[in-house]
């Protein structure tokens, strides 16, 4: 069975979430219009779980996200 990362507070994190020394938390997803790898930060989980609905509804609704707005 695989072991599963956890924050230094014990929270499981999902795939593509990782946790920074700084103490900031990062998302990395892949842009499905351009293909290329983008990456979001936030001060705290719950933060960083809003930003990722946001970009999954984004792209199910066919939404430029900023990434895809800055080229």
């Amino acid at each position: 069975m695989a072991i599963s990362r956890k924050d230094p507070k014990g929270r499981k994190l999902r795939e593509g979430e990782n946790w920074r020394n700084d103490g900031r938390y990062s998302y990395r997803y892949t842009d499905v219009r351009t293909g290329k790898r983008l990456t979001v930060y936030a001060q705290d989980l719950p933060e960083l779980r809003e930003k990722e609905k946001q970009i999954a509804k984004d792209m199910e609704d066919n939404i430029l996200t900023d990434g895809a707005i800055k080229k």
